[in-house]
């Protein structure tokens, strides 16, 4: 009696079978765990190298064609190809992080408002990859200088800087500015920042008050700041110099106590204020009198006139100049008469410790009030040296 052939076997060979890549053997042949396969042949488990070139063992070679739609190669299959598009699509992205050409153009010229000096500071950094440019922009140079002093760095130097915080990137070309000059950014100076400075300068050093002094500009302000922080203004003691309405004055910049430093602007000055003038011609050799004068209000642009103010400072003395009607009156034209004259009869007082005594003298010379002249003594003939305190008088303190 003729055996059935076991018709649940695996015929061999199988018209679509691949040529298997691992020995084979029968479900009989090959228990594994105890656990039950299905009747198809079946591979050998691989060894540990081999099982690790396949991804830690989650699947065997695929046998052929028809067991890939068969069996437990389906789940096995599926489980490897996940895997492998997982890992093609790692390689991909890390591929295309690492790889894309970099182009930073330095400057020239940077202010910085930070304390760190960083990349994007002082150059423009193009590229695709918008994380790696992220990373690079964000990459610290230097300290930021102290303000009012200005730092240079190199190409040379910034690729240095470049490689020790991201290494070297092949790709990447840095063009532009030879040398960078970095300063650190302050507060821009406007003219309301130092007009109250320069009022206040004008009012101890010139006859005007501030209220009479007008301010119609101040220039030459360009590229200088201010620190951040507190700060101070003050115009500097060294001598301005002064035009017909203009002025170019020193100003400092100060910083806890510390001159940080010093510029130069222009200030364009008029004064309005209230100046005698004359109310007729005047002649040199005249004694004014009240009438001569008249107080009206002007616009002046000769910040050094000494112009009178008031015409009490002047009543009885000489002018030394012609000036014709509605001209203003100046100091420097008008001098005292002279009270004692050239040989000339005249009193002269002693005063010691609350004691007066009076003697008649001879003057030695012409004297205007508050000089100092040389008188004789009459009874003594002794030259004695005497203040003018008043017509033909003299006083010996």
């Amino acid at each position: 009696m003729k055996q059935a052939s076991n018709s649940l076997l695996t015929f061999y060979p199988i018209p679509f079978k691949a040529k298997p890549r691992m020995p084979e053997f029968l479900r009989d042949e090959a228990p594994v765990g105890g656990r039950l396969f299905t009747p198809f042949r079946i591979c050998q488990e691989m060894s540990l190298r081999i099982s690790i070139s396949f991804l830690l063992e989650l699947f065997c070679m695929l046998r052929s064609f028809v067991r890939f739609r068969l069996g437990e190669g389906r789940i096995r299959s599926l489980l490897s190809a996940i895997c492998m598009i997982l890992f093609a699509a790692s390689l991909y992205a890390i591929e295309g992080r690492a790889t894309g050409p970099v182009l930073a153009i330095l400057k020239e010229q940077v202010s910085v408002t930070s304390n760190k000096v960083v990349f994007q500071d002082i150059a423009d950094i193009q590229g695709a990859d918008v994380v790696q440019l992220e990373i690079l922009k964000k990459i610290q140079l230097c300290d930021a200088p102290p303000f009012g002093i200005a730092l240079t760095l190199s190409q040379n130097q910034i690729r240095e800087q470049i490689q020790k915080a991201a290494g070297f990137i092949p790709e990447m070309a840095i063009t532009g500015a030879a040398i960078v000059q970095i300063k650190l950014q302050g507060k821009k100076i406007s003219s309301e920042d130092i007009e109250p400075r320069l009022k206040e300068y004008l009012a101890k050093t010139t006859s005007w008050k501030e209220s009479e002094i007008e301010i119609l500009s101040i220039e030459n302000l360009e590229g200088v700041e201010l620190p951040l922080g507190a700060v101070t203004l003050q115009v500097s003691s060294r001598k301005a110099v002064m035009g017909h309405g203009r002025i170019i004055f020193p100003v400092e910049i100060v910083q806890g106590g510390q001159v940080l430093r010093c510029f130069w602007p222009t200030a364009e000055i008029r004064i309005h204020a209230g100046i005698v003038k004359a109310a007729k011609a005047i002649r040199p050799g005249a004694a004014i009198a009240a009438e001569d004068t008249v107080l009206l209000p002007a616009e002046i642009a000769d910040l050094h006139g000494d112009y009178i103010r008031s015409p009490e400072e002047i009543i009885g003395k000489i002018s030394n100049r012609n000036f014709a009607a509605g001209n203003p009156l100046t100091r420097g034209a008008f001098v005292n008469p002279f009270l004692v004259k050239h040989g000339e009869t005249i009193q002269l007082r002693l005063e010691r410790n609350g004691i007066v005594l009076t003697a008649l003298c001879q003057a030695e010379q012409d004297g205007r009030l508050g000089q100092t002249i040389n008188v004789r003594s009459r009874e003594f003939s002794t030259l004695l040296k005497a203040q003018v305190t008043g017509r033909a008088e003299v006083r010996i303190q």
